[in-house]
């Protein structure tokens, strides 16, 4: 009995050669994103009781 189906092997093959990049990968698109959001924001005080 084989361990490993055919299908799978090419399922796998095929996800090797993708370079699409995934919402969660961190790097420069992210860095200017939160810059963004963060250039707009004053700073927050805290009253003190």
């Amino acid at each position: 009995m084989k361990t490993k189906r055919r299908w799978l092997n090419s399922v796998l093959n095929e996800a090797a050669k993708s370079n699409t990049k995934m919402p969660w990968v961190r790097g420069q698109r992210r860095a200017e994103t939160t810059a963004r959001r963060n250039a707009g924001q004053t700073p927050k005080t805290v009253a003190s009781a």
